[in-house]
């Protein structure tokens, strides 16, 4: 709404106050042209930029008053900061759950597997050391490979190895060139 007042107004070049103060406002606005097409995440902060850009000069400040924006503007803000709360939380939520364990969150399902980890590794130590046998030695040093192996995966935590840059090409020796 705010753009299309602004750019109307604006294209009417006649040299009125209400012109002049709408193309003041569109030097604002042209910047953030494209913004609903955005991402949700990348949209709401060019909203709180286009909030800051509307309010950094008082030139700025009384085009938007004399266009009368000021309850579109406001009532775009509240939206905005709802709608990036909203967003936020489900992000949250999502982030901690898991389908089909009854809530859990990963957080606590990690914490539940490490606690076993470290439960059965002191069985395993426990076993070897009353009854020292082969197979109590071999069990224990299986088991804390796969606990290295799982706290490698863990400290990961997602992380992607980088994919090489290609090389760039070898230089052409000057014999070639020739």
């Amino acid at each position: 709404m705010v753009w299309f007042v602004a750019s109307r107004l604006a294209a009417l070049d006649d040299g009125t106050p209400l012109v002049q103060n709408a193309a003041t406002v569109m030097t604002v606005l042209s910047a953030y042209k494209g913004t609903a097409s955005l991402s949700l995440a990348d949209e709401t902060e060019k909203i709180y930029g286009l909030e800051h850009d509307l309010t950094k000069s008082d030139a700025i400040r009384a085009a938007v008053a004399a266009l009368n924006l000021g309850p579109f503007l406001t009532e775009l803000y509240a939206t905005n900061r709802s709608l990036a709360q909203v967003y936020t939380a489900r992000a949250n939520a999502r982030a901690g759950r898991i389908d089909g364990r009854g809530g859990e969150t990963t957080d606590t399902l990690r914490k539940a597997a490490a606690a076993l980890i470290i439960d059965i590794c002191r069985r395993v130590n426990a076993i070897n050391t009353v009854l020292p046998s082969d197979e109590a030695a071999a069990a224990a040093v299986a088991l804390f490979g796969v606990v290295k192996q799982y706290k490698l995966v863990a400290s990961q935590g997602g992380k992607r190895k980088k994919e090489d840059p290609e090389p760039e090409p070898e230089p052409e020796p000057e014999s070639a060139k020739n």
